[in-house]
């Protein structure tokens, strides 16, 4: 459920990327319409690793629809992020409301 948008959704996936440990990237959509990929990629750096989180949209309706969408994709990217960071240090992970 992706609370950034005002009704909740389930869609599937194509996994478009495996590497592991480092990263990881998944493609939901039609075609030519609307296709949106996520991707996660970490990195080592000084003080442990670094994850690098983005989604793209691509197709006719992302391209129509940038600015209208954009805010609340990138609302959904920090709350996955906020989620995946609290997962990854075994922090509870608050109920869905």
């Amino acid at each position: 459920r992706h609370t950034a948008f005002p009704r909740s959704f389930t869609a599937q996936a194509k996994i478009v990327r495996s590497e592991e440990p480092t990263a990881f990237a998944w493609r939901m959509g039609v075609p030519g319409f609307l296709a949106i990929e996520e991707t996660f990629e970490i990195t080592p750096n000084e003080r442990g690793s670094t994850l690098r989180h983005r989604m793209e949209g691509r197709g006719l309706v992302a391209y129509l629809s940038l600015r209208i969408v954009e805010r609340r994709l990138r609302g959904l990217i920090v709350k996955t992020d906020i989620a995946l960071d609290r997962h990854l240090r075994g922090a509870p992970t608050p109920p869905p409301r």
